[in-house]
């Protein structure tokens, strides 16, 4: 379903809830998925961006 290491380390259980509560699927990517891979790439783009 997704694509790309960042959002494929998100536990589907997160996308299951949101669309249990009747989140589409873009608000699920954009309010749930997105930010959550943000705060697991973050790191690694600073450093590539650092260097």
């Amino acid at each position: 379903m997704y694509t790309g290491a960042f959002v494929q380390a998100i536990p589907k259980q997160l996308s299951e809830a949101a669309m249990s509560q009747g989140f589409s699927y873009l608000q699920t990517m954009f309010h749930v998925i997105i930010p959550q891979a943000m705060k697991i790439a973050l790191p690694s783009l600073t450093n590539q961006a650092a260097t």
